[in-house]
C-alpha cells in the first residue's frame, strides 16, 4: 500500500543535503511516498509567510504517483489555511501544468482549490 507523509527532519536535512537543494531548518518539510520500505517518490516544500514554495518534486515521468505526491503537499498546505502556493525549478512547469493546478504560468502558482475538483475520484464522492 502506497503511504506519502512528510519526513523527520534528520532525513529532510539529508535528502536536501544529496540533491543539492536549500534546507532551511523549520521550514523546509520533505514529503516521501514509500510502498514495503522502497520510496517510489519525493517531494520537498518551504512554508514561510503563509505561502508554500515547491521546489522538488519526482518523478515527474509517472502522473499518478506525482499527483498524489503534489496532493498531499497541498493538502497540508490547504490544512494550514495556506493558499499562496508556488513552484520553482527543478519542478518542471509543463508537470504543474499536465497535473492541472497551475493557477497563473507567469508566476508559477499553484491553484489550490483544485485540490478536490480535479481529482477524478473526488467528482465522483
Amino acid at each position: 500500500m502506497l503511504e506519502v507523509k512528510p519526513c523527520d527532519i534528520t532525513t529532510t536535512a539529508s535528502f536536501c543535503k544529496t540533491n543539492k537543494i536549500t534546507y532551511t531548518d523549520g521550514v523546509t518539510t520533505l514529503i516521501s511516498a514509500t510502498e514495503n520500505d522502497a520510496t517510489l517518490g519525493s517531494l520537498v516544500y518551504d512554508i514561510t509567510d503563509n505561502k508554500m514554495l515547491i521546489k522538488y518534486i519526482e518523478p515527474i515521468n509517472d502522473l499518478l504517483l506525482a499527483d498524489a505526491i503534489l496532493r498531499s503537499a497541498l493538502f497540508i498546505a490547504a490544512n494550514k489555511n495556506i493558499m499562496d502556493i508556488y513552484w520553482k525549478e527543478p519542478v518542471p512547469s509543463e508537470l504543474i501544468e499536465k497535473l492541472g493546478f497551475v493557477k497563473n504560468i507567469k508566476d508559477s502558482s499553484i491553484d489550490v482549490t483544485n485540490l478536490f475538483s480535479s481529482c477524478e475520484s473526488c467528482k465522483k464522492s
